[in-house]
């Protein structure tokens, strides 16, 4: 798939990212506990994707402004959903498809699997993907590896490759628990 698409221009999508694309593009990004959302209309062969860090700005006290703020799941979702609504494209028309999610850090063991940030952001793109009633065409979410992806903006494909866990490292005469 590289080489058919190696013309097309390469976006690098950044840890809080988001991207709307009305011409065929490339985008890469590498993905661990941060979840990639794409939405892709095959009508208009147009594509939004976000990499999202973080699952709900919610929580926050200030909401950073600009760019910044796209580092929300919600934010970066709901920004992508009215960018589709603006063009007259119904739910029926737009597929999602969601990427990331991993556990690719060893955590504390006394930390449940079930609170940490890769889940809260599956739990949170799985949320607001129903909650609109929009369809998945395919997800590759949570385990144990990060993912590098290529999304093709004017067919919707996404190439993933795998990336081996990240062990934790553990230094001679370092306390197992100091970060």
């Amino acid at each position: 798939m590289e080489s058919r698409y190696s013309h097309l221009h390469t976006i690098h999508l950044k840890p809080g990212d988001i991207h709307f694309s009305e011409t065929p593009e490339r985008i890469a990004t590498i993905l661990g506990s941060c979840v990639t959302i794409i939405m892709y209309n095959p009508r208009f062969q147009i594509s939004a994707a976000c990499h999202s860090v973080l699952p709900s700005a919610k929580e926050e006290r200030h909401i950073p402004a600009g760019k910044e703020k796209y580092r929300y799941m919600d934010i970066a979702f709901n920004e992508m959903y009215h960018w589709f609504e603006s063009k007259g494209i119904n739910n029926q028309e737009i597929i999602v498809k969601a990427f990331g999610g991993s556990n690719i850090l060893q955590i504390d063991p006394s930390v449940s699997k079930n609170s940490t940030i890769g889940i809260q952001n599956i739990d949170k793109v799985l949320q607001l993907v129903l909650n609109k009633k929009l369809r998945f065409s395919s997800i590759d979410l949570g385990g144990d590896s990060g993912r590098k992806l290529y999304i093709y903006t004017h067919t919707g494909e996404v190439q993933v490759r795998r990336i081996r866990k990240i062990e934790y490292l553990r230094l001679p005469g370092v306390p197992e628990k100091t970060f």
